[in-house]
């Protein structure tokens, strides 16, 4: 929710609703200070500790504060009951809060005005509402109430919080922002982007629910710190079921027995439909009180839990459910007790947790089949694939004979053509799927897609797929026919695949995403571009429906298309993910955020803050998370483009030019990448020579060359030497970069800067993302030198890579890895494995024998 300013409070006056704690806490200060016998009422969703904030403000207006305690009443949902009750009439129960004597109750030390603190005060009986009544018109006591939503407690006592002593503040839930920071006090580190928004999404931005998230992450091992930031190491497994029994308990105890069931229904189905929860005696009373609250979401479609965190404690508690429904969450919660299960459904939920990137408990699921099981081996590959360690995937599946089984043939081709781009396996994995397409119909989108992927991988010259309108809906699409490699087809009943009943990869699915993936390429590297086919493309496939051995690389490869259809517009469409789980979003994340920086660099934001979310991206990539297609190279080449000053074994030797490489997406972007680098470090240098020999290796490709291009003039328009303004207007126009970003460079060389800012100010005035940045950079360093090195420290120096030259002459002098790596600009994991390789090389194991062997004659050991 977003953060609404807090006006100053005055008695009478009723502060805008949905603000922060820290916002409420001094509203609540202030009206308790200067109001006799306040009367306030704290709500929002469970767990963002209201009864903590009314605490903490009594506290500071030093009143004395009684806590009143209640219970479940047995047999009735969502209500409790003052104890007091249990043994005095509401008339006396009413007379002991007042005077302070309610047997039983905690009451706070300090001294000053009384106030009584009522937890879940909309939950009350009628009885106990009338004992607060009471209280309230007595006007000698203070009474500060929590309540899980505003609707019926506020209607009842409109009268009292509208006037002079009251007060109704209603919680938000945290905004991204406010969630980093509050990890960021908790685990001591400030968190990568990814950590802060996977927990920001599983906690519901609940502040009670995501401490117990960073902690539970913290002590099972999945949040680490790299680099002096919390990151995601690993995803997490969801299967601590001591932690999901506490999460029960809590619910329970907050709002009974009853709703808890409700609650646990609710998520071992998964979703409810909205008429057949209406109609069940156990939900119908429940859902509504439990949406308020912020437990469950009400969609046209149906009953959710609103928050995953809730969703897996409600499964994985120990607490046995009667009769679990065959759902995925059922069978899961099923056999963690340690209860029989069908075979066919432990598949089919492996399978549906394995889509949902819930790897640990997919294959959890599997433990009770044999181990030369097909759909095991199947499933564990899928899962290794997803997780971004194809390899060892092909491992999993060569123990599977690969003559009879359609499953096996596809997602070997798949992983040897897309993943790994082997050429020469790809050839021997076509030739087998094309068989097995003769006979399975539904192979035939893969076999066409990976067709196209082959030929572009081997170099060759082949027309991507023409636009085609594909649809997710079962059943051969209309187009199977014009397969990229004619099939002579045995048509037979049991020729195609039936999925009605059957658990597996979907390879017809999968054919047809990398068929749609391939369209919007095809778009993107058109002469000029064809953006609205491109859109049109990425939009028509919601992300939800790609096959997750896919989705990595489809997003990577759509949103770098998409980078060069339309560059102002958003790289990966926030429509396009709607629906996504959580689990998804969290190996998707270092691809997604390496594209919205490749966007941020290209158009031209502020280097302090590329600065700022390189060392992000950097941090959790060395974390660990799964990185799909995204490769160590190309965060090189992304750091050499914001930093300047890279490595020889980066850029090559002098005067090198890199080839043009295949791919779609890591090669052709780090080739980009680098000519952005280069190009900016000479105009950093200010050496016009440099810059047009640096053009000239610009890649050639239309589509990058109008990137890298458009990218040097919004980076480096006011240090752009002169001679090269002319020649570079020409070769912007012949590339096809926007003509209001070469207006900058017709302005500069017209000479005067009116005419320069003007330009500046229609570009960045329209509304895009354009925008004209500083091309200020670390200066481009010589390999490192160091001085007073022995004829035999100099040979062993040559055995050294320039990075790791680098590394030694900072090690050398006495700098700890920490400010090597603030130096170079690089992670101080990057410098330990510079160290480690260096060590290795000359034989060493520490620095004192380093500087032995480079500084003085002989080896001393």
């Amino acid at each position: 929710m977003r953060e609404q300013t807090y006006p100053h409070t005055s008695p009478g006056v009723c502060p805008r609703r949905g603000t922060s704690a820290a916002l409420a806490r001094t509203a609540l200060e202030q009206h308790c200070l200067e109001v006799v016998a306040p009367v306030v009422l704290v709500t929002g969703p469970f767990g963002t500790e209201r009864a903590a904030l009314l605490t903490q403000g009594a506290t500071r207006a030093q009143a004395r504060l009684e806590v009143i305690a209640t219970g479940e009443v047995p047999g009735r949902l969502l209500t409790r009951r003052l104890q007091i009750l249990q043994e005095l009439g509401v008339q006396e129960a009413a007379r002991r809060l007042i005077d302070g004597r309610a047997g039983g109750s905690e009451t706070a030390p300090g001294t000053g005005e009384h106030h009584l603190l009522i937890d879940q005060a909309d939950l009350l009986d009628e009885d106990s509402a009338e004992v607060i009544d009471a209280v309230i018109r007595s006007h000698q006591v203070g009474v500060l109430m929590t309540a899980a939503g505003p609707s019926a407690i506020a209607r009842r006592l409109a009268r009292v919080l509208n006037g002079p002593r009251g007060l109704h503040l209603e919680l938000a839930t945290l905004t991204l922002e406010e969630t980093r920071t509050l990890l960021a006090q908790m685990l001591e580190e400030p968190p990568t982007a990814a950590l802060a928004r996977y927990l920001h999404t599983c906690s519901g931005g609940v502040p009670e629910d995501l401490a117990l998230l960073a902690r539970h992450g913290t002590a099972q091992g999945w949040i680490g710190t790299v680099d002096s930031r919390s990151v995601v190491v690993r995803p997490p497994q969801w299967m601590d079921r001591r932690a999901a029994d506490g999460d029960l308990a809590r619910l329970r105890e907050a709002f009974g027995a009853h709703a808890a069931q409700a609650l646990r229904a609710v998520a071992l189905r998964g979703e409810v439909p909205v008429d057949e929860a209406m109609a069940s005696d156990l939900l119908r009373e429940a859902i509504f009180p439990l949406e308020e609250a912020g437990l469950l979401t009400i969609t046209r479609t149906g009953v959710a839990i609103s928050r995953p965190a809730h969703q897996h404690s409600l499964v994985m508690a120990r607490q046995p459910v009667a009769e679990p429904p065959r759902t995925p969450a059922g069978t899961l919660h099923a056999w963690s007790l340690g209860e029989p299960v069908d075979p066919a459904d432990a598949r089919a939920a492996a399978w549906d947790l394995l889509e949902r990137g819930l790897f640990d408990q997919a294959q959890f699921l599997l433990q009770g089949l044999p181990d030369d099981d097909v759909d095991r081996v199947h499933l564990q590959a899928c899962c290794e694939i997803a997780v971004g360690a194809p390899r060892r995937a092909l491992r999993l599946l060569r123990s599977v004979a690969p003559g009879s089984d359609p499953t096996t043939i596809g997602l070997l081709a798949f992983i040897d053509i897309v993943l790994l781009r082997d050429v020469e396996a790809g050839e021997r994995r076509l030739a087998d799927l094309a068989a097995a397409a003769r006979t399975h119909p539904d192979l035939d989108d893969l076999l066409r897609a990976l067709t196209h992927l082959q030929v572009h991988a081997a170099g060759g010259v082949t027309p991507l797929p023409p636009p085609e309108t594909l649809s997710f809906e079962e059943g051969p699409h209309p187009g199977a026919a014009a397969s990229a490699l004619p099939v002579t087809r045995e048509r037979t009943p049991e020729g195609r695949l039936d999925r009605t009943g059957k658990s597996g990869p979907d390879l017809a699915r999968l054919g047809r995403v990398l068929l749609k993936t391939l369209e919007v390429c095809r778009a993107a590297h058109q002469d000029p571009p064809d953006s609205t086919s491109g859109v049109t493309a990425l939009s028509g496939v919601p992300f939800r429906e790609v096959p997750i051995v896919a989705a990595n690389w489809v997003a990577c490869v759509l949103g770098a298309s998409r980078l060069m259809l339309a560059p102002e517009e958003d790289v990966l469409p926030e429509d396009w993910f709607e629906g996504e789980p959580e689990g998804r979003v969290l190996l998707r994340t270092t691809g997604t955020e390496l594209l919205h920086m490749l966007q941020d660099l290209l158009c031209g934001e502020p280097l302090d803050d590329l600065r700022n979310l390189l060392e992000d991206i950097w941090a959790q990539f060395d974390g660990g998370l799964p990185q799909g297609p995204v490769r160590r190279a190309l965060l090189e080449a992304l750091d050499h483009a914001v930093e300047g000053g890279r490595a020889e074994e980066l850029l090559g030797p002098p005067g090198y030019v890199p080839p043009r490489t295949q791919g779609f997406y890591d090669s052709p972007w780090r080739q980009a990448l680098i000519s952005v680098g280069c190009l900016l470090d000479a105009v950093g240098l200010g050496d016009a020579e440099h810059l047009l020999r640096a053009l000239h290796a610009v890649p050639q490709d239309r589509p990058h060359r109008r990137v890298v291009l458009r990218c040097l003039i919004l980076r480096g328009l006011d240090a752009l030497p002169v001679e090269t303004l002319d020649p570079l207007i020409r070769q912007a126009r012949e590339a096809g970069v926007e003509e209001e970003v070469v207006d900058l460079l017709v302005a500069r060389l017209d000479g005067a800067a009116h005419r320069v800012q003007a330009a500046v100010a229609a570009l960045e005035g329209r509304g895009g993302r354009f925008r004209v940045a500083s091309v200020a950079r670390r200066p481009v360093r010589p390999l490192s030198d160091i001085t007073g090195l022995t004829a035999a420290g100099r040979d062993r120096m040559a055995l050294l890579s320039a990075r790791e030259r680098e590394v030694t002459a900072q090690a050398v002098q006495g700098l700890s890895l920490a400010e090597i790596a603030d130096a170079l600009r690089v992670s101080q994991r990057t410098v330990q494995s510079h160290v480690r390789n260096t060590y290795r090389k000359l034989g060493v194991g520490s620095r004192t024998e380093l500087r032995a062997q480079l500084f003085e004659e002989g080896d001393r050991r």
